[in-house]
């Protein structure tokens, strides 16, 4: 916890308990936090009944208390890298999260605890007031009746009885969020939007977990060796290695590469790199810094003719409506 909270802290946690609306000047914010273990870039945008933050750094101790949120608000944690612990309403032992992993907990009448549990760190973390979050719940799937019910009893509970990996849709849309730095009423807008995207992707983890009955991924080191194929994958998009040749750099077999990749990963490994790469490439157009056929040689498509066909199925329009050759 910072060691002395400003009383714009003071002022954004009274705002989303109370469900005001926070000045304009106060939208975003991107601040150092000092903690006894080392300190955190915090990134923070505010809305008048949601906070979404994004921490990130590098420690020298592990095991040290990171926050603590405010009770009777609906917490979303998202793991980007290293490994965090959880701690709420009187459980001692808590719930880790690591790399690429998420959760949605609701503590009542204690704050919801965030230790440290590797020495690089970076997690993103969403409250709700809790009338804010039930509102939007009541449109989720039945999966979630019983953790929306303890949260209107106000007992501590956990949407999903073992942490989701993220997706690649729940990736690029935490993407989105980071590169939102506008103070004005329509980020405000794009914002709530991209957190109900969120909430629809966790409602999809939810519904996942009550009717899969295997899972592949049990072991860390299993984890470990999948998050290590996927990223060699994104380093080598323009000359990616065959299934057999991937599971053997990452040293997992082929079988437990392409089913602990689905799980994790909500994809095939290469309908993973075909939707990450035409993700990038959308990104490139917009950018309007490169043409059509660079961006497609550069993400390694066989042709332009290809980039194009995939490009629009993908995403409904061709690549000449955001740049032409």
């Amino acid at each position: 916890m910072p060691k002395s909270p400003s009383k714009d802290s003071e002022l954004q946690n009274s705002l989303l308990s109370e469900g005001k609306t926070a000045p304009i000047s106060s939208f975003f914010k991107l601040e150092d936090i000092i903690l006894e273990a080392g300190c955190l870039q915090r990134r923070m945008w505010q809305l008048s009944d949601i906070r979404i933050t994004y921490y990130e750094g590098r420690l020298v101790d592990i095991d040290s208390t990171l926050l603590k949120l405010s009770q009777q608000t609906v917490t979303m944690l998202f793991v980007q890298k290293g490994g965090i612990r959880v701690e709420f309403g009187g459980n001692a032992e808590g719930r880790c999260l690591k790399t690429a992993m998420q959760n949605c907990f609701y503590s009542a009448n204690e704050p919801v605890q965030v230790w440290s549990e590797e020495l690089e760190v970076g997690f993103w973390c969403i409250e709700f007031s809790k009338a804010c979050f039930l509102e939007y719940a009541l449109e989720a799937t039945p999966s979630w009746g019983e953790f929306t019910a303890a949260i209107d009893q106000n007992q501590a509970s956990t949407l999903l009885s073992r942490s989701a990996f993220l997706d690649l849709s729940i990736q690029s849309c935490l993407q989105s969020i980071l590169n939102s730095t506008g103070n004005s009423r329509s980020s405000r807008l794009f914002l709530r939007a991209k957190v109900l995207e969120l909430l629809a992707h966790q409602t999809e983890c939810s519904e996942s977990q009550n009717t899969t009955i295997q899972r592949f991924v049990k072991k860390d080191y299993d984890r470990e060796r999948l998050l290590f194929a996927k990223e060699y994958l994104l380093k080598s998009m323009a000359l990616p290695p065959s299934l057999p040749d991937l599971a053997r750099i990452a040293g997992i077999n082929e079988f437990k590469l392409k089913r602990g990749f689905k799980e994790m990963f909500g994809d095939t490994v290469f309908g993973f790199l075909a939707k990450t790469r035409l993700a990038l490439a959308k990104t490139a157009l917009e950018k309007g810094q490169q043409t059509a056929s660079e961006i497609a040689f550069e993400l390694g498509f066989s042709s332009l003719q290809h980039f194009s066909t995939a490009f629009k199925k993908q995403f409904g329009v061709s690549p000449r409506h955001f740049a032409k050759d």
